[in-house]
């Protein structure tokens, strides 16, 4: 278990590393939108899926390659980011998360 999450922090090392010094790190500037509204954008996820595999949307569970399951992934995460961005641009934080923050 121990090899495991060295193993992890491993893979995350090489990966974040080279993009901290190029010009990959703009798009990372893009991720970062849907970072500020995560509580948001893991709601909506839940929605989306919920509506795509379930017998109360399409019905999609088990019929997709995983080719066309990673394809649907990025479309999905893609309009968050752009839908983050757009509503980061009027508001402060997301929706859910100033709910959270007057609860708290």
């Amino acid at each position: 278990m121990v090899f495991d999450v060295m193993q992890s922090l491993g893979y995350i090392l090489l990966i974040f590393s080279p993009v901290q010094y190029s010009k990959l790190s703009k798009l990372f500037v893009l991720v970062s939108f849907a970072g500020r509204m995560a509580l948001t954008n893991y709601l909506m996820q839940t929605i989306v899926g919920i509506f795509l595999f379930t017998f109360l949307g399409l019905g999609l569970f088990g019929t997709l390659a995983p080719s066309r399951l990673l394809l649907l992934c990025v479309v999905v995460f893609g309009l968050q980011v752009y839908a983050s961005r757009g509503y980061l641009k009027v508001y402060k934080q997301g929706p859910m998360e100033s709910l959270w923050r007057k609860l708290i």
